[in-house]
Parts: structure tokens; sequence; C-alpha cells
């Protein structure tokens, strides 16, 4: 009679305490020889990170302000199993060495994922298409656009979303424009409860109980007054699951020509080990969005990165 053993890989158990993006540790285990007279597995039998790639193009390597720039390209599956439910996962970057040399990254200009989802046979491939439309009054430069993909939400193949360094496949591209950006929220001066924060590093840590205050500088780089729309969102672990979602709050702040003011925005305790906070300013035509993510030690809370059959 033929039995049939089933066998769950769960790939990355992360403990808060060792948190930098998703740095993961597996459930300890028999050795390999054990491994191999009782039929176990390793996760690493499964679970590639990086094996979907986004080979996408554009057909323009320069492009101005208030066009379209579209790309277009195929998402591929390396895996032996198909992927489901996938969503493709957009950063849009400039080039800035004043951020990139600090451990900040590069600033972040805009993000959103596709509404299209995503179901790619094992080895199999997908055709992926989409637009970006180039604000008026940027700057010129140089830029790029990273990629993520996820499935469900939860379980990253390529990249991490909530990152700033950690991407997948990326494509350049530069902006021809007189330099003009009218509006910044400055990475080098965001902190966290008086800690300077960096985008491209280890996280903060911060007890179960503390209140966490975000501030950061706000600068309006324009010959005029302005009026700029402040977004504070605030989930647990990443934003990709409406669920995850604690808080949003909106402000509109003043701002005089050539000037910059501090803002600021409280996050409290929750019950879970990784809070994230997106903050994006706009003005009618362009953003500039920081991507805040720290870790709260003292919480117990299992994260389960990849489930395979």
């Amino acid at each position: 009679m033929k039995r049939l053993f089933t066998s769950l890989a769960l790939f990355g158990i992360f403990v808060p305490e060792l948190l930098f993006a998703q740095e993961a540790v597996t459930v300890p285990g028999p050795s390999l020889a054990q491994s191999e007279a009782t039929g176990n597995v390793s996760c690493f039998d499964y679970y590639r990170f990086g094996s979907v790639q986004a080979d996408i193009e554009t057909n323009l390597s320069q492009t101005v302000p208030g066009a379209d720039i579209s790309f277009k390209g195929k998402l591929k599956n390396d895996n032996d199993y198909p992927v489901i439910n996938g969503t493709l996962y957009i950063k849009v970057f400039q080039r800035t060495e004043s951020t990139f040399s600090v451990g900040d990254g590069n600033t972040l200009v805009d993000q959103f994922p596709l509404k299209e989802t995503f179901t790619i046979p094992a080895k199999g491939e997908k055709e992926a298409s989409f637009s970006w439309h180039v604000p008026e009054n940027i700057a010129g430069g140089d830029y790029y656009i990273a990629t993520f993909f996820a499935t469900e939400g939860r379980y990253n193949l390529s990249g991490l979303s909530f990152t700033d360094d950690v991407i997948g496949n990326s494509v350049s591209f530069s902006v021809t424009s007189d330099p003009k950006n009218s509006l910044l929220l400055d990475k080098t001066k965001t902190t966290l409860n008086g800690q300077n924060h960096h985008f491209a590093a280890f996280p903060l840590h911060f007890s179960k109980e503390d209140t966490v205050e975000a501030k950061t500088t706000l600068t309006n780089q324009g010959d005029t007054k302005q009026v700029i729309r402040l977004t504070w969102e605030e989930y647990v672990w990443d934003a990709m699951r409406v669920e995850n979602q604690r808080n949003k709050k909106y402000e509109l702040i003043e701002v005089d020509a050539k000037s910059s003011k501090e803002v600021s925005y409280q996050v409290k305790p929750q019950n879970a080990s990784v809070s994230y906070l997106v903050v994006t300013a706009e003005d009618q035509y362009a953003k500039s969005i920081q991507d805040i993510r720290f870790v709260r030690d003292g919480i117990e809370e299992t994260r389960i990165n990849f489930p395979s059959l």
C-alpha cells in the first residue's frame, strides 16, 4: 500500500531582535544525514529569493517633464512550481549621491503596485506593462524604476518592497529639465525619537511600550509659497496588504519659498514587532516619499516568508 507523505516547507521564521528587512533564520532541524534518512527536505530546495525576474525595458532612455514613459517586458518564473496571485510593485528613484553616500539610498519620488495580478506557470513567463507620468516640475537628472514581486501580498520572491536598497530588477532613464524640484522630504534629516534614521541600514529598535516620534524636514525649493499636502500612513510590517494599515493622517503644510519646515508623526505602541510608516509630500504635480521602518523589541511574533507543499 502506497503512502503519501506531504511535506510543508516553511521558510523564514523571523525573530524581531534579528530583523533587517527580512533577515531570515530557519527553524533548527535534523542534520543532512538525518534529513536524508527521514525524508525531510530543506526549505531552500523550494524557496529561492530572486526566482521571479522582471525583464522589463523602456523604449526611451531620455524623457522630459510632463511626458508619459512606458515600460514593458516579461515576468519570468524560474521555479518548478507556479506562482499565484503575484503583485509587481514599482518604485521610482532619482539618483542622488548626497543621500546614497550616507546610507539613505536614493531619493524616492513615486511608488505604486500594478493593478493587475499575475499567475505565472512553472518555468513560465507573463507579459507586464505600465507607464509613469513624469511630473511637470521634476528636476532633471538620472532616474530608475525598481521592481519588486510578491505573492498574496506576503511572500517576497524578488526584492523587498519595504526597503529602498533590496530591489529586484531596475530600468534606468534620464529626465532633461532645468533643476526645479518644488518639494523634498529630506532623508538625511529624518529621526526617530531623536536618533538618526537611515533608509539603507539596519532598522532602529524600540521597546514595545514606546511611542516613537518620526521627524523629518519638508523643503519648498520653488520660488513661491506653497501649500503642500502631507500624508502619513502607518502600517505593521509593510504596506502590501490593506489590513496592515493602522492609521492614516492628512495635513496641509504651508511653506514659504526656498524654506523648510519640520514635520512629525507619533507612532503609538502596537502589538506588532515591526512598524512601517510611509510619509508622502505632494503638490499638484510631484511627490517626495519616505518609507520609514523600525523594530519593537519584546513582542513575540512569527513571520512566515514562504509556504510550499
